[in-house]
């Protein structure tokens, strides 16, 4: 039995939405980019337009939708929805702001720092659950594509912090470590299946 690969994944974090700018919690929420997230989007575009991108993939939620299909356009490709790929859910922490959220939970907001993996935002899902969730998604990606193909996947900060963690370090220990601001491109290279 042989183990195949994938050339390249590329991790794309949807542009700005309203929630970024505002730094508010928006994991189940639907918002659209901004104007600032737009032009972000069609600047990712341009970057990669002279990558041979061989299918894109997105989370249903708009803000990813909208990144997916600048990126798509130009290699005459649809962004393909992939249900799983989608943001933790924060529940009623939804649309709220860290500081706001100290102010009504500071309770469970200091359980949930000590151990997000785990601990769940009140009718919301711990890191834990979405990363499965998103893992479970990012595989059935990974096996339908082969060879030297490259792969696009809009999404949003959290999955894409969990696959990188799981790529570099087998678990969710290194998710706090990575970077993804809006429309930020991580590539995971000779992705096995």
């Amino acid at each position: 039995m042989t183990v195949e690969e994938i050339g390249h994944i590329l991790l794309i974090r949807h542009g700005e939405t309203p929630a970024t700018l505002n730094r508010k919690y928006e994991g189940s929420g639907n918002s659209s980019l901004t104007a600032t997230g737009q032009e972000q989007a069609r600047n990712l575009s341009r970057i990669l337009e002279p990558v041979n991108i061989y299918a894109v993939y997105s989370s249903p939620k708009r803000r990813c939708l909208q990144t997916a299909e600048a990126i798509a356009e130009p290699h005459s490709l649809a962004a393909q929805v992939a249900p799983g790929l989608e943001e933790v859910d924060f529940g009623s922490w939804e649309g709220l702001t860290f500081t706001k959220i100290q102010q009504k939970h500071p309770d469970m907001l200091s359980k949930w720092i000590d151990d997000p993996v785990h601990v769940r935002p009140p009718s919301g899902e711990s890191l834990e659950e979405m990363a499965n969730r998103v893992f479970q998604c990012f595989d059935r990606i990974c096996s339908i594509h082969l060879g030297d193909q490259i792969i696009a996947i809009v999404t949003h900060g959290g999955p894409i912090r969990a696959l990188l963690s799981r790529t570099d370090r087998g678990d969710l220990s290194g998710f706090w470590e990575y970077s993804v601001p809006p429309c930020a491109v991580h590539c995971i290279s000779n992705v096995r299946r």
